[in-house]
Parts: C-alpha cells; sequence; structure tokens
C-alpha cells in the first residue's frame, strides 16, 4: 500500500526536468506519516452473563472516533465476542460497540488515550448485559391501551419481580436490560385496590439471546365508571345505556320503578343499574372503551340533567357529583328514651333566617313517623321537634330523609329544696347545663341529659340518675365525718409530727395518733383533697388522696407508708439487696454513681444489712443500716476486663475453640481457653471476665489451629473507667480452610500462588496474590489457614508453560493445576503494517505484521481461536479465520489482501519551507460518495497521510480551521480525485496567526520646532496608566508600533507635546481602536498658536526706531561702507574654512563669498589654528533625539548665554 501511484489532480504546466528531479527526490526521501510505524491495537471482548446463548455478532459493529468525532475505523466481532480495531493516530480516541435497538450494553463507549505502541494493554470489555421485551396493552373495545399502566417483568423460576416500567400514550411498554431467561409480564397493580379486571392478565416470554416480541397482548376488560348525585346518599338509580355491556358488572335493570320515565327512545334498553349507595355514588365495574348515556332517577327527588353521555376510554371515570336533586321529601321518626315512638310531638322546618316563606310543620302519626314536603332544593334545614317534658336541641339536615330516629336531648327534672331559700339548682357533674332558681317555697324545675348528675343547691347536695322526666325530688343540707389511718409505720409507730389536712369546701387539720389514725368530723359533701404533711425520712404511697364522692354518707381514707429512706455513696453503678424480713425473698435495688437516696420496702425495718453488686470488684461489698436517713458508702478496688473473641462466621458452621496467654505488668497471668459460642448466640461471642487495679498493663495473645485470627496480639493498661463498660481485649476467629494440591504432571519450580476468586484477568494486569509458594520435584503445594467463605484460584507461572486449574465440587477436596506446553501461530497477510488480532475463549491478542506480511504469536493455550487482519484500506478473506491450536505446535494462517481504498500524502509547510508539525488536515469527500471525513495529522517533518480515501470519490483536503499555530494557508484547499491509486505531492503554506497588532501613526505639524516637541503613547483603555509603547517624534512623521498584544482590547493613542503652555495654546488629542491582529493606520494634525504678550509688543516698538534710521544711513553711505563690509567677511569666511581643513587646504571643498573670490588663508593659517567649536563647552553638543535613534552623528548646537557675557 505504500507504493506510489500517479496523482490524478488538475496542475499547472510541468516545469523543465531538470528541476522536478531534485524535487521528486526529496519527495521520495522524506518521511511519511505512519509509515515506519505500525498501528497501535485496541480492543477486548463482549462479555455476557453467565450461561447466556451467544448473539449472532454480525448484527454488531466495532466504531473508532478521534477526539474529532470523525469516524476512523469500522471492524467486525469475531464469533466468540471478541474485537480489535486499528489506531493510526495519536491521541484521545472514543470506542464504540453499535448494535441492534433494546440491546443494552454497557459501558457506552470507552475513551482511549493512545500515546505510544505500549497503549491499549488491557481489554476494552463490553458488557451485554440483556435485550429488549416489546408488547402492547389493549382496552377491550378498542384496539389502543391505557396509558401509564404499571407492569412487572417477574422471573418465572423464582417469582422475583425483576423490573417494572409503565404503558405509554397508545397502550405500549419496553422492558430493557433483560438478561436471558423465563420471564411473565403483568400488571403491577395492589390488590385490592379497585383497579380494573383483566381478561388475558399475563404474558410468558422467553428471551434467549435476542429482542423478544409476544404475540399476543394484555387486555383491559374494562374501567370502573361512577356518578354521584349532590346531597342525595343512597338509594338513587342510575341506568346504563350503550352499545357493549357483556361482562359489566352491575345489577340486571329487571322491572323498573313505577315512577321511572326514560328520556331515551322506547328502542333503548338499559344495559344495567347501579344504586347509590350511602355517599351518594353509583358505580358500574368493568365497562368497557366505547360511548354510553346515563339516566338518573330517584322517587324522593327530581333529578337533573335527565341524561348524561359520557366516554370510556383508558381509565377509570369518576365523574363526581354531575347529577342535582332540585326537589325534597323529608321522612322521619320521634322517639322516647327508650325508644318507643312518640305520637303528637310537633315537627317544624325552620327558614333560615330572612326568608320571607312560612314554616312547614307537622305532628308525628300513632307510630312516631312524619312526612315533610319541600318545594324546593335548599343546602339545609332546621328541624325543631317539641314535646311535654322533653326537650329536642334544634337540628340541622342537608336536605336527606332521617336516617336515625330523633330523640330527645334533655328531660325535665322537679323537686324542693327544703330551708335554702331562693337559690339556683346546678349539676356538678355537667356544668355546661344552664341553672334554674327555686321558688319562694323551694321547688324548681331543671332539664337534664340522661345519665348521672350531682344536683347542689346551696350546701345541699345529692346525687341522682335521670333517665327521663323526673318529679318529687328533695334537697337538703347535710354533714359528713371523715376518718382514716396510716398504714405500715415502721414497729407500728408512727412519726408524731404526722398531720393530715382536707382541703375543698372547707379546710381542716387533724393530727395523726402514734397507732395511725386520724379523724375530720362534720364536713360538707363535695370534692376535696386530702394531704398528709410529716414522716420526711418514710416512703409513702401518695401523700395526697382525691375525695371526689363526698356526699350524705361517712368517708374513710388510707395513707400507706412503703418503706424507709437511706443514702448511698457509690463509685460506680451497683446493684443493692436486703432481706425485708427473716427468711424472706431478697430485694434489689439498682444504684447509680455518685449519692443516691433510696427507699427500703416494708416490712424492713432497721437495723438492716445491705449486701452490694457490682461489675467491679469493691473493697467491701456489704454494708448496716441502724436507723432511717443513715448513709453507706461502697468504692471499686479492682475493674472489669473482658476477654473477648468475636465468631463471626459461627452460623456457617461449627467454630473452633481458641487459647488467650495473658501477661499482667510482664508476668504469666494464666491461660483462658473459650469454646465457641452457640450457632443462635447474638451477638456470636464468647468472652472471659477478670479484674485489675487500675494502671495494670495486660498483654494477650490467641492461638488456634484452623482458623484465621485477627490480630494475633492485643494489649491495654487498665484505667477506672467510670462506668460498668468493661475494658476489652478482642480477638476475631474467622472460619479458616487449608487448600493443598498437586501441578500435573508433577513439575519443579513451578511459581504457584492463591488468589481472590474474580479477581482481574491477565490482560489487566497482575493479580495481587493473597500467598504465594514454588514447587518441589513433587510439584506439591499447600496453603492456609486462609478465610474459609472467600472463594479462591490458583495461579501457575513457569516459562514456556500455561497453566489451568481443574474445578473443584468441594471447597476441601484436593485442588489440580493442569500445565500445557505452549504451541504458536504464524499468520501470512502479504503486507506490512497490518494489525492481527487473535482471541480466544478468554484471551485476546494482537501485533502488527514485519516487513515480510508476518505475525508471530506464540506462548498460546491449546484450544480454538480466531484471526482478523485489519489494516485501512484492505479487507482480508477470510474475514475472520478459525484456528485450531494443539499443545506445542505451529500452525500457519494466511490471509489475502483485497485493496478497498487509498491515500493522499502531502506536507504542511511555513513560507520559509519549515516543516509544521501537529497541523490537523482533513479531506472531506463530496456528499455523493456517502463516505466519512478522513482526518491526520502532520508529522515532526510536516508530512501527513489521509488515509481510506474511495476509489471514484473527490475529496476537498484542506487544513483544519482555528488552530493557533496557522491562521490560513496558501492555496487554502486542494480538490483530490483518488483514482484505483494513491495521492501525493500535496503542499500547503501555512501563515502563522499574528500574536500582536501592527499600529502605524502619522503626524503633521505647522514647523519643525512644533514636530520636535510632540510624542506619543499608547494604553489600555482600562488600564490608562499601563502604557504600553511611547516614543518622541523628534524629526520624524511615523511612528510604528509592534508591542500591542491582539487581545481584542480597546486601546487609546494619545498626543503630547512639551511646547510652554504660557507661549502656545494647543490641545491634547486622542485616537480609539481595537486591538484584533489586524493592522492600525492612524493620523494626527497638530497645530499649535503662538501667543503675543505686552512686553513683546512695547519692546519691539522701541526697536524699531533706531533700525529704520540704521537702514536710512547706511543706504545713503552706500558706496563707502559696501567695500569695507564685503572685505571682512571675505576674511570672515577664509578663516572658517581654514578651521575645518585641519589647517591645511585637506579634501575639504571650497566655497565662495558673497563677495567674490575665494580667501587664500586657508591653506597658509590652518595649521596652527585651533578648532572654531573647541571653546563651546561639551553639553551643548548633543545628538538630537531622531538621529540618536538613527544612530548618524549630526549635532546642533544649543544656544546659550556663556558667563563671561555675549552668546556663543
Amino acid at each position: 500500500p505504500e507504493k506510489q501511484m500517479s496523482q490524478n489532480l488538475s496542475l499547472k504546466p510541468s516545469p523543465p526536468l531538470p528541476l522536478l528531479l531534485p524535487l521528486l527526490l526529496l519527495l521520495l526521501a522524506a518521511p511519511r506519516l505512519s509509515a515506519g510505524q505500525d498501528p497501535v491495537g485496541c480492543g477486548g471482548f463482549v462479555r455476557l452473563p453467565q450461561g447466556a446463548k451467544a448473539p449472532n455478532y454480525a448484527r454488531m459493529r466495532v466504531q473508532l472516533y478521534n477526539e474529532r468525532g470523525n469516524l476512523r475505523f469500522v471492524s467486525d466481532i469475531s464469533p466468540n465476542g471478541a474485537y480489535s480495531v486499528p489506531v493510526y493516530e495519536r491521541g484521545q480516541h472514543t470506542i464504540r460497540l453499535s448494535a441492534p435497538d433494546g440491546w443494552h450494553l454497557e459501558p457506552e463507549n470507552h475513551q482511549v488515550a493512545v500515546l505510544d505502541q505500549d497503549s491499549c494493554q488491557r481489554d476494552l470489555d463490553f458488557r451485554l448485559l440483556g435485550y429488549a421485551i416489546y408488547g402492547s396493552v389493549h382496552t377491550r373495545g378498542l384496539r389502543t391501551g391505557p396509558p401509564d399502566l404499571p407492569l412487572a417483568l417477574i422471573d418465572r423460576r423464582s417469582g422475583s419481580k425483576l423490573a417494572a416500567n409503565s404503558t405509554d400514550a397508545d397502550g405500549k411498554f419496553v422492558f430493557v436490560r433483560v438478561p436471558p431467561g423465563q420471564y411473565t409480564v403483568r400488571p403491577d397493580l395492589p390488590a385490592g385496590g379497585g383497579a380494573a379486571a383483566f381478561e388475558k392478565d399475563h404474558l410468558d416470554v422467553d428471551v434467549a439471546n435476542d429482542n423478544a416480541k409476544p404475540a399476543e397482548a394484555l387486555v383491559v376488560k374494562g374501567f370502573a365508571v361512577s356518578a354521584g348525585l349532590a346531597d342525595v346518599g343512597a338509594g338513587a338509580q342510575l341506568y346504563l345505556y350503550g352499545a357493549l355491556a357483556d361482562g359489566v358488572k352491575c345489577e340486571k335493570p329487571g322491572k323498573p320503578h313505577p315512577e321511572f320515565r326514560s328520556p331515551l327512545p322506547p328502542t333503548e334498553r338499559p344495559l344495567c343499574r347501579a344504586v347509590t349507595g350511602a355517599d351518594g355514588v353509583g358505580r358500574f365495574v368493568d365497562v368497557p372503551g366505547g360511548e354510553y348515556t346515563l339516566v338518573p332517577f330517584h322517587p324522593d327527588y327530581r333529578i337533573e340533567p335527565d341524561r348524561l353521555s359520557l366516554r370510556v376510554r383508558h381509565a377509570d371515570l369518576h365523574m363526581g357529583s354531575v347529577f342535582k336533586a332540585t326537589g325534597v321529601v323529608l321522612r322521619g321518626r320521634v322517639v322516647g328514651p327508650d325508644g318507643a315512638a312518640l305520637s303528637g310531638a310537633h315537627v317544624r322546618l325552620v327558614e333560615p333566617q330572612g326568608s320571607s316563606s312560612s314554616s312547614i310543620e307537622t305532628d308525628t302519626g300513632a307510630d312516631g313517623r312524619f312526612l315533610l314536603h319541600c318545594p324546593e332544593r335548599r343546602s339545609s334545614w332546621t328541624v325543631q321537634v317539641t314535646y311535654p317534658d322533653m326537650l329536642f336541641l334544634p337540628g340541622r339536615t342537608d336536605s336527606l330523609a332521617f336516617s336515625t330516629d330523633i330523640r330527645p336531648d334533655k328531660f325535665r327534672v322537679c323537686g324542693r329544696a327544703e330551708g335554702l331559700g331562693v337559690r339556683p339548682v346546678t349539676s356538678l357533674s355537667a356544668p355546661d347545663i344552664e341553672a334554674s332558681d327555686t321558688e319562694q317555697d323551694g321547688t324548681f324545675c331543671i332539664y337534664l341529659t340522661a345519665g348521672r348528675h350531682v344536683l347542689r343547691c346551696g350546701r345541699a347536695q345529692r346525687e341522682i340518675t335521670v333517665s327521663g322526666p323526673t318529679t318529687g325530688l328533695l334537697l337538703k343540707e347535710q354533714r359528713v365525718e371523715v376518718n382514716g389511718k396510716v398504714v405500715g409505720c415502721p414497729g407500728g409507730q408512727c412519726p408524731a409530727d404526722l398531720q393530715v389536712t382536707l382541703s375543698g369546701e372547707e379546710t381542716s387539720t387533724a393530727p395523726v395518733t402514734a397507732n395511725g389514725a386520724f379523724s375530720l368530723p362534720g364536713q360538707l359533701p363535695g370534692t376535696y383533697t386530702a394531704t398528709l404533711a410529716g414522716g420526711d425520712l418514710l416512703c409513702w404511697a401518695s401523700r395526697q388522696l382525691q375525695v371526689t364522692d363526698l356526699s350524705n354518707k361517712p368517708k374513710t381514707l388510707e395513707f400507706r407508708v412503703t418503706g424507709f429512706k437511706a443514702f448511698v455513696s457509690s463509685s460506680h453503678d451497683l446493684e443493692l439487696s436486703y432481706s425485708p424480713a427473716a427468711g424472706a425473698k431478697p430485694n434489689t435495688i439498682r444504684v447509680a454513681q455518685g449519692r443516691t437516696e433510696i427507699c427500703l420496702d416494708s416490712p424492713a425495718t432497721p437495723p438492716l444489712q445491705l449486701r452490694a453488686a457490682s461489675c467491679h470488684r469493691l473493697a467491701a461489698d456489704t454494708a448496716k443500716l441502724e436507723r432511717p436517713g443513715d448513709s453507706v458508702s461502697f468504692s471499686a478496688a479492682a475493674f472489669l476486663v473482658r476477654l473477648a473473641a468475636d465468631y463471626p462466621d459461627i452460623g456457617g458452621g461449627s467454630g473452633e475453640p481458641v487459647r488467650i496467654d495473658l501477661t499482667a505488668d510482664g508476668k504469666p497471668a494464666g491461660q483462658f481457653n473459650l469454646k465457641p459460642p452457640a450457632k443462635s448466640q447474638e451477638p456470636p461471642v464468647a468472652f472471659a471476665d477478670m479484674h485489675y487495679p487500675a494502671g495494670a498493663v495486660l498483654e494477650a495473645r490467641i492461638l488456634a489451629n484452623n482458623s484465621v485470627l485477627e490480630p494475633a496480639t492485643a494489649g491495654l493498661t487498665v484505667m477506672d473507667p467510670l462506668s460498668c463498660q468493661p475494658q476489652t481485649l478482642r480477638f476475631t476467629v474467622r472460619r479458616g480452610q487449608r487448600i493443598f494440591g498437586q501441578v500435573e504432571p508433577p513439575l519443579s519450580g513451578v511459581e504457584v500462588s492463591l488468589q481472590l476468586a474474580g479477581g482481574a484477568s491477565e490482560s489487566e494486569g497482575e493479580v495481587e496474590a493473597v500467598a504465594s509458594l514454588t514447587t518441589g520435584p513433587d510439584g506439591r503445594f499447600e496453603f492456609g489457614p486462609v478465610l474459609a467463605d472467600r472463594a479462591y484460584q490458583l495461579a501457575g507461572r513457569l516459562t514456556g508453560y500455561r497453566f489451568e486449574e481443574r474445578p473443584c465440587k468441594r471447597p476441601d477436596e484436593r485442588r489440580t493445576l493442569r500445565a500445557h506446553r505452549l504451541a504458536g501461530v504464524h499468520v501470512q497477510t502479504g503486507l506490512p503494517s497490518v494489525l492481527v488480532s487473535m482471541s480466544g475463549d478468554s484471551s485476546r491478542f494482537h501485533q502488527a505484521t514485519d516487513s515480510a506480511g508476518l505475525a508471530v504469536f506464540s506462548d498460546l493455550m491449546p484450544g480454538r481461536y480466531y484471526v482478523r487482519g485489519m489494516v485501512k484500506e484492505f479487507r482480508f478473506e477470510p474475514a475472520s479465520a478459525e484456528v485450531m491450536v494443539k499443545e506445542g505446535e505451529v500452525t500457519e494462517v494466511a490471509l489475502r489482501p483485497v485493496r478497498t481504498g487509498y491515500s493522499a500524502y502531502g506536507r504542511v509547510v511555513s513560507l520559509s519551507g519549515a516543516p509544521l508539525a501537529d497541523i490537523a488536515v482533513t479531506g472531506v469527500p463530496d456528499p455523493a460518495c456517502q463516505q466519512g471525513t478522513e482526518t491526520a495529522d502532520t508529522d515532526a517533518g510536516g508530512e501527513f497521510r489521509l488515509r481510506g480515501l474511495a476509489s471514484g470519490c473527490r475529496y476537498n483536503v484542506s487544513v483544519r480551521p482555528g488552530q493557533p499555530a496557522v491562521d490560513r494557508t496558501l492555496p487554502p484547499s486542494e480538490s483530490v480525485t483518488v483514482a484505483a491509486a494513491d495521492a501525493t505531492g500535496l503542499v500547503f503554506y501555512g501563515l502563522p496567526r499574528p500574536g500582536h497588532t501592527d499600529l502605524f501613526v502619522t503626524v503633521s505639524a505647522n514647523n519643525r520646532e512644533q514636530r520636535q516637541s510632540l510624542h506619543l503613547t499608547v494604553h489600555p483603555e482600562l488600564s490608562p496608566g499601563r502604557l504600553t509603547d511611547a516614543c518622541d517624534l523628534a524629526d520624524r512623521i511615523l511612528m510604528y508600533s509592534s508591542a500591542v498584544p491582539n487581545d481584542n482590547q480597546q486601546y487609546v493613542v494619545t498626543l503630547h507635546s512639551r511646547l510652554p503652555r504660557h507661549l502656545y495654546s494647543f490641545g491634547t488629542e486622542e485616537r480609539r481602536f481595537l486591538s484584533n491582529g489586524s493592522a492600525v493606520n492612524l493620523h494626527f494634525d497638530f497645530a499649535a498658536t503662538r501667543r503675543l504678550s505686552e512686553r513683546e509688543i512695547s519692546t519691539g516698538s522701541f526697536l524699531l526706531i533706531p533700525f529704520t534710521a540704521l537702514v536710512l544711513l547706511l543706504a545713503h553711505h552706500r558706496d563707502l561702507i559696501g567695500p569695507a563690509v564685503a572685505a571682512a567677511l571675505s576674511g570672515l569666511l577664509s578663516r572658517l574654512r581654514a578651521a575645518a581643513g585641519g589647517g591645511g587646504g585637506g579634501d575639504s571643498p571650497k566655497r565662495s563669498s558673497a563677495g567674490g573670490s575665494s580667501g587664500g588663508d586657508g591653506g597658509s593659517g590652518g595649521g596652527g589654528r585651533a578648532d572654531p567649536l573647541s571653546d563651546v563647552p561639551k553639553e551643548l553638543l548633543e545628538p538630537s533625539r531622531a538621529q540618536q535613534q538613527q544612530q548618524k552623528p549630526l549635532y546642533y548646537i544649543n544656544r546659550r548665554k556663556k558667563q563671561g557675557g555675549g552668546h556663543s
């Protein structure tokens, strides 16, 4: 493919052959991109789920894109799922795998940085995780189905839900990422949720190695339809009319109500009927999709509207209260407290406030029932019932017939209060009932609710039970005696400071006797609180009792002593125990750290022995209480230390006993054998407790035979923990196993490593070994103990061999590591730099062919392999060769190349011919070619190669715009039509992108003096104090600056002058420009006007008079003065020439005076004369600024006054 072919370009007339020969030799000798470099092979496998059937890999393609998104290569996948792509360009690339829709692959792509030949060493695998299931749901009667219907994908083998999804707007659904298996698709609806029933409620689908689409659809039997009558309730009838009613769940119409009149034509018959419930809603179930009409009816109401058209689609149709009753008939019954009917009760409907309508009223009949006809439908009515000796509170109804009987709310209770005068009678049990005052004779009547009441009138009080109207009740004042006792005083003797106070209607106090009795006579009936004071060293069940029922009967109160008090001080939490009586079961009390008040329960009495128990060892564990209120203390002398062995794996099998050797302060402190805990124990910990004083240093070492122990040793320094939390030396005992086996056939020197199963593959690099060893002559090996809950794999390494572990049925089975002598495969392609990929079931290799077109693969395991050749511009036959590699043999494979594309070669150089590296070149095909854009980067020699150009296609080749190193090229592009050969000779000249802006400024001034005073400054508009450039113009009229950066900012050019402001009038001018890399030309016109002061005008006027007189005098005597002036001028010029010529006349040209002849003094008198400028001070002789910049020796004389007078 590297052979040079003829070029199909439109070229200018060829130059003479002698000029072409050097150019052709240069082109032939120049290196091309990748001509001496092999492509980098990147690839991997398409991994499948465990046990999955391989898909048709021919439906998948691997695509390689460069960092600019251009497609660089397309490759097929081998029958074993392996793929490889050649990468010709260095940089970032993207590998994508295209597959049919529904095939779920992860990741979406691989990002690969190809920098050298060692890139892409690991496998870039894609995981084919599953396929798609496509299906649909239909509603019976329609061709589409409900949207957003939740569906579940169920694994038929396990019964578990694998995925959930919902239907789209047309009832279609799709499940993605479904692994191969047997599944059922069914609705995912809550049980008993009133969801629509299904005629076909599940679909069985088998997914193998492609997408699945069931032939049938899920069918919804129908949907629920409901409509309500506002404020009507139960009993209304809804008739459903329509064309499709098979399967609708509702009551069959039967014989309609005699008063029912359908508004529809007589030919239409109702399909079914629904009766409204208590909520006023009628419901139909499983209504198929279609058009229907709903007609309402109620015998007690007039319903509007009389019909309603509806359309059932793909969801339940709950229309709410779409019907309204415009008239109502109220029915009800009035009964007494015992439920018996009340005949003659007056029932009245009260009009709303402000209404002018008369009230509607009636009386109940013998059965207590009433009937009220209301001419219109209102939001509510107020019902008022009246009946002798009974009170019915006004009730509101919402225009519905009463569903329960109307019962009286209160009853009339009458009686007499004796000797109390006129006083109010109240119910203490119901304070909200209105009081009733007694008459002069003491009689009273009050309305009470049914139940228990305590009536009170003054100091008289009586308890009654009301169940109906009551008469003859008598109230009179009474006094009651309150007695009580204190029970449980130690030794039967109560403290002398005990007293009881009774507070309520009155307050009274009584002391408690030594035997605990007290009495409070003459108490009024009412509610009281009894409070006990004193006895602070005793414990009480309660010091306060509530007396709520003190009436006309004597009352007995009881205060109970529960024990006596004591105080305990403890350094840590502890438990106290004591015997309340001889032979009794001990009582226990938990005491917290610090000082605690405790109560020792009766019948315990001092003196009393206390026994303390703590998690720590106490200095003394008993103390004696001599009397109530005594204090005792307990303190710890040694603290709890625990040896703990965690058995996290005890649930999976029996654990192994362990031994722990303990030392304290460097001395042996004993051996502890810990047995494993029971399987059901939570947490699974075996431990041993001991006590040591604070500061003791403990060290423990754990030992076992077949368990994995972590850590091997542990230690701590005992401290006072201030709590009962033990200080623990903790170990973990994990169930272990020993792994042993042999290399077959036996080999010595095999490096066997034990690795965790499921580690990285060989292509992903080294796997960290848990342990490793080298076999002896018998090839045996043994590892352990290692964790038993882990799966392990073996790996072997020996030059010339590859090792394979034979699967084991049990974890404790003898392991076998099978050794295979490695084989080789030689692949001949006939072309150099062809990337040859060779893949087995779990391994993949690739390498580029040499100059003879040969790729050699060695150290191969026996088995089946697939060989593919890949190079741009060629395909190979066969595309994928299947090779059976046998142990220790070399297999020859031949791939025949067939050319499919060509290349375009060229260079990118600067205007000076220097090569430009890393320049992106693109070849864009004509749209009719239907080819992709090809790209390439120039190498260090500026050369590029566009690969894969299709024969017969025309490409527009150009340097990609927007690159930092090149602004544009000459020519901008070249058109290349590819024949059956490569195209060569493309050359692009790159013009660099400017990094600055060229600034040209011209200035014009009135005269030289003004121009020499000018200077220019350049600064950014946003930073006036930061000068970018500055320049004095002197004698120049043009300033050029290349110091302005190309930063796309505004800059300001300012023209300044050093002319004195008191002598000249002028302004400061500015120009602005945008620095964007383009040349900028600016111009200034400077004009300064001289100011004239009064002093200058007066002096000039006086000097004019003598000057005029002198001129007139000279004019009058011109004949006498003329010769003398001419002679003087001639002598002065001669001396000047002599001085300039150095005294000898030299080579200086001679000049004539105005008078005529040359002076002769220049040659004779010049030798001894000094330089006429020697008396001028050096600081007066200086180069002009313009000449300093031009480096020319031109001087001018500063005119200044000397110290001695006169001028020099």
